[in-house]
């Protein structure tokens, strides 16, 4: 059978061999129809490319569609397609439980891959955190002492704490012991001065105070002080009264009290003793010295008494104020002693406040000093003090400091025995307060007194 040649379709250069009784082959946009009857075009089938005229498809490639083309056709669902098998697919979801995931099946977007947020279980400032197998942050807890090793700094416990407070007790530099009754262990206290002193009325007020044992209670009824020995306060016995070494002294004369001013009648020849010439009246109003033959003839036992106990009379001041006076803070302030109610000797002078005795001796001195609140509304205020001096020639000679109490007007009485040389030794009375609220020096409770007690 003869051939002929066929050029090949867009390759004219290049021919196929055809049987010369082959039938001709149908050429597309020439003599292909569609089932329409119309005519098979080139374009139907491809876009052109740009810069060609027409595109070219290939038959076999038009009639035999890939199965991997057709899963996808059928494909009903939405995500991220997979192809799962030749001519088999499906479409997936990202998941993870560690990660946070936005838009996981591409629907409407793309993917977003996060880190997920950690839920933070811990309230405290010590946390304790876990991490999962791959090293990541996966939680926290609050933690405590026992999740970390104690180490040469060791933690507070109950134990511990008392162990080092009973080990302290009642040691140099170390802590206090509290009795039963809660309060300082007495052996551990040092020597106490007084410390508080009260003015009261009479004996129930007295036995009224809320006060310890050392406290002064100055009793107005009777003149004199009391000083409690032993707790409580409320007990009579556990008083003592503070006597002063004044032995001797004149409590009263011719039933007369208080200052005495010697009067006619107060002496009879009888009290004397004999009427010699009849000079007695003259006698005893006359001024008796030791070796006077004047008044009393030598020689008379009597009269030669009398006489010598002239140089051995008590000599004794009493002074006060006349009005309350102005005591400022923190200085040791001279308490103005303008008043006197016994000078015996004259030996107190008022312009100056001072007691300058004329017969050397040993004297016994006291100076109760009353601090009133200028306004009885204000606070005590815990550790503030008031103080009481006896100044001897100029200097402090004995002090005596105490607390200030609820009672709107606080007594600090100072106490002194001291040597004279009758000359030029003198005394006098100062004041100081060391408080946040005001005290001045009040007239009524306020006394300067002093007494020869020996020679």
């Amino acid at each position: 059978m003869s051939k002929r040649k066929v050029p090949l379709w867009g390759n004219p250069r290049n021919f196929a061999l055809v049987d010369t009784d082959a039938t001709r082959g149908a050429t597309i946009g020439e003599n292909v129809y569609n089932a329409d009857g119309s005519l098979f075009e080139p374009g139907t089938v491809a876009t052109p490319a740009a810069g060609q005229a027409s595109a070219v498809v290939i038959w076999r490639r038009v009639l035999e569609i890939p199965a991997n083309v057709r899963a996808l056709e059928n494909t009903a669902t939405t995500g991220l397609y997979a192809i799962t098998a030749a001519g088999a697919s499906a479409t997936r979801t990202l998941t993870s439980t560690t990660l946070a995931l936005g838009n996981a099946n591409g629907v409407a977007g793309d993917p977003a891959i996060n880190l997920a947020d950690l839920t933070d279980s811990a309230t405290g400032t010590f946390k304790l955190i876990t991490r999962d197998q791959y090293g990541r942050l996966s939680g926290t807890a609050d933690g405590t002492t026992s999740d970390v090793s104690e180490g040469a700094n060791l933690y507070y416990t109950d134990v511990r704490a008392d162990a080092r407070i009973t080990l302290q007790k009642g040691q140099p530099n170390g802590l206090a012991t509290l009795g039963a009754d809660s309060k300082l262990d007495a052996g551990q206290l040092p020597a106490l001065a007084i410390t508080d002193t009260f003015v009261v009325a009479d004996e129930a007020a007295m036995l009224a105070l809320v006060c310890e044992q050392g406290d002064v209670a100055v009793r107005s009824d009777l003149s004199t002080s009391f000083i409690l020995t032993a707790d409580p306060a409320s007990v009579l016995a556990n008083w003592q009264e503070l006597l002063s070494p004044t032995a001797g002294a004149v409590t009263s004369f011719n039933g007369r009290t208080g200052s005495v001013t010697p009067a006619s009648g107060d002496y009879t020849a009888a009290q004397v003793g004999a009427d010699p010439a009849g000079t007695a009246a003259a006698i005893v109003t006359a001024t008796i010295t030791d070796g006077d033959t004047t008044h009393a003839p030598s020689g008379d036992a009597v009269f030669d008494a009398l006489a010598g106990k002239a140089d051995d009379a008590k000599l004794s001041v009493v002074a006060g104020l006349s009005a309350n006076q102005t005591l400022a803070n923190a200085t040791t302030t001279k308490v103005a002693l303008n008043t006197e109610s016994v000078d015996t000797d004259g030996c107190f002078d008022t312009a100056t406040g001072r007691f300058t005795p004329t017969k050397a001796g040993l004297y016994l001195a006291i100076a109760t000093i009353s601090f009133p609140r200028v306004n009885a509304a204000d606070p005590i205020t815990a550790g503030k003090r008031l103080i009481s001096y006896i100044y001897k020639n100029g200097a402090s000679y004995i002090a005596v400091t105490a607390g200030c109490n609820d009672s709107s007007t606080n007594v600090v009485q100072a106490v002194a025995l001291a040597q004279m040389n009758g000359t030029t030794d003198y005394l006098e009375m100062y004041a100081r307060r060391d408080t946040s609220i005001d005290y001045e020096i009040a007239a009524v409770g306020t006394q300067f007194s002093a007494i020869r007690i020996a020679a």
